[in-house]
């Protein structure tokens, strides 16, 4: 059996490995168009920070890892230019040589990953225009980082933040613009509006309400983002941090259907509607746990688990990928903020009968040294309390709690499960009465 995966990072990598730990006869082969394998993408805006010295130490395998310790035949910088399905066959092009060739398959699985997005503004394709998708583009920005003196961000989501404080590390002086006139408008302002203290506070000029109109650009070179209201926003280049879009073009050509976020649409086992064509990671569909319906959640854990999946599936096993919360977690210098499941509003416009509750509390015991305020909003189901959702801002004490209202919403539990949890306690590290607990009494005064 030869198995061909494109794309070398997380769903490809998880996807290959375990078919070949299931099949050691089998012929395994990855295509990944980039120069890196097996990297964490997530750990890229501190690399550019300097905080990851070396491109390479965000790397998990290498190419001779996977070729030797795995047996997976692994070739960077090709890019798969063309897939003839019914023919079982791909074109490949070698980027370093410029040469192309053919190569065989039974069945394939695409892990294209997804690119950056860019909406149709004037001038954005012209200039100094920088994305962060790959280990190249770390590499690219951090060099470029280090001979200049400011930069402007487009985009104030989880990246342009993330970047922010990776550009200000390197001592630059920093314009961030977004059309919103706040940062994360779904969630509650109780962890919002913390965004902009903390940004203001680190020295970011924020640039909020500006519509960009246009980019500007002399001889190749950036010079200033001009936004409708007539401002400009100046600075040595641009970062655009604007969203992701799937990479569907090799699929979409064969035949196979898109769904949520112009994905490809797969079912639970990562199967497409085109027999011996799968397709996982940043370019596939997920399902919304809470509601079973069909979305699109590019992120690194779920690429990782339905790679996985893939993998088994394929492998002949059978094993279904359950879905996703969203679940997201975002550092922005000293504060994290991050959410699952339904924002409030979110769960309204879905039909939901939703209340909220929004409580703050110490991150460990009032006496005890360090500590700092936590605050967390759970959004619940009026008459059963089923929790729908959770909001929280503080410091890195966050991600163990939203884990655990995670888990919560996963089961199906409700207020009064979550008020009876039997949580750790020591002074060090929480209050005798953890924020979830507080929370959960709070919202049942309210179902």
């Amino acid at each position: 059996m030869k198995i061909i995966v494109i794309g070398g990072t997380a769903a490809g990598l998880s996807a290959a490995s375990k078919i070949k730990r299931e099949h050691k006869d089998w012929d395994v082969s990855v295509y990944e168009r980039s120069g890196f394998t097996s990297y964490g993408s997530c750990g890229l805006p501190y690399y550019v920070q300097g905080i990851i010295e070396k491109p390479e130490d965000l790397m998990h395998l290498t190419v001779k890892d996977l070729e030797e310790k795995r047996g997976i035949k692994t070739k960077i910088r090709h890019e798969v230019i063309k897939l003839d399905h019914k023919n079982k066959k791909i074109v490949v092009k070698d980027l370093e040589k410029g040469e192309e060739f053919e190569d065989h398959y039974d069945e394939i699985v695409l892990a294209t990953g997804a690119s950056a997005s860019f909406p149709p503004i004037k001038g954005i394709d012209t200039g100094e225009v920088y994305t962060l998708r790959q280990v190249e583009d770390g590499i690219k920005i951090r060099k470029k980082a280090e001979s200049s003196s400011s930069a402007v961000i487009l985009g104030g989501g989880y990246i342009g933040l993330e970047m922010a404080e990776g550009l200000k590390g390197q001592g630059l002086d920093i314009h961030l613009v977004d059309r919103n006139e706040g940062f994360f408008k779904a969630y509650e302002k109780d962890h919002s509006e913390k965004v902009r203290e903390v940004l203001e506070k680190e020295g970011i000029h924020l640039h909020m309400g500006v519509d960009t109109e246009e980019i500007l650009s002399e001889e190749g070179k950036f010079k200033a983002v001009k936004g409708k209201d007539g401002s400009l926003i100046e600075g040595d280049f641009l970062m655009a941090a604007l969203g992701a879009r799937p990479n569907t073009s090799l699929g979409e050509e064969n035949g196979v259907e898109l769904g949520a976020g112009k994905a490809y649409r797969v079912n639970k086992k990562m199967q497409t509607n085109v027999e011996g064509i799968w397709a996982c990671g940043d370019c596939a569909t997920s399902t919304n746990i809470i509601t079973g319906e069909e979305t699109y959640i590019p992120l690194a854990p779920t690429a990782n688990k339905q790679g996985r999946v893939c993998g088994v599936n394929l492998s002949g096993g059978d094993q279904e990928f359950k879905g996703v919360l969203a679940s997201q977690i975002v550092k922005i210098f000293d504060l994290f903020i991050a959410a699952t499941g339904f924002h409030y509003e979110e769960a309204k416009e879905l039909g939901y009968d939703v209340e909220k509750v929004t409580v703050e509390q110490p991150s460990k015991a009032g006496y005890f040294p360090g500590g700092v305020r936590l605050a967390m909003t759970l959004i619940f189901e009026k008459g059963s309390g089923r929790i729908l959702g959770c909001e929280m801002s503080g410091d890195e004490s966050i991600n163990g709690r939203v884990n655990t209202v995670a888990a919560a919403i996963t089961l199906d539990a409700t207020l009064e499960d979550l008020k009876n949890m039997d949580f750790l306690y020591t002074p060090a590290t929480a209050p005798v009465y953890d924020i979830m607990i507080i929370a959960a009494r709070q919202g049942l005064k309210k179902i």
